[in-house]
């Protein structure tokens, strides 16, 4: 029962990760002019995802398929034998899931309150 309720806490803040990646990947990754003066772009931070990054369909899709990957190796190997160890495994992993999606936010909600609204007139 406690492995079941924590695989649902990590496939919702798998969930939660996947839709703000999303989001800062389609509307977050173009250039904006912010009160600072500069031009502001929020990036995967990920080496081997940054490519992807253009495209967020395959981003997000890449990644839902580390977290299924993660689930079934834990599933296979660790939960059979060591029930104990896999509920440990799926609360990091919701916890690290619900710390991503906590700071996709806070960066989408900066970069928001930084961008300046309107003509920009940018001198040469």
């Amino acid at each position: 029962m406690l492995l079941r309720l924590a695989l649902g806490t990590w496939l919702a803040t798998a969930s939660a990760d996947l839709v703000t990646t999303y989001d800062v990947a389609a509307h977050y990754t173009q250039p904006r002019f912010t009160t600072t003066g500069q031009f502001q772009v929020l990036n995967e931070a990920n080496p081997y995802l940054h490519p992807l990054q253009s495209q967020p369909a395959l981003l997000v899709s890449a990644l839902a398929a580390q977290d299924a990957a993660e689930v079934w190796a834990v599933q296979r190997f660790v939960a059979p034998r060591h029930p104990k160890w896999a509920i440990a495994a799926y609360i990091a992993g919701a916890l690290m899931n619900g710390w991503l999606a906590a700071h996709n936010v806070q960066h989408m909600r900066q970069l928001d309150a930084m961008t300046v609204r309107g003509p920009v007139f940018v001198p040469r």
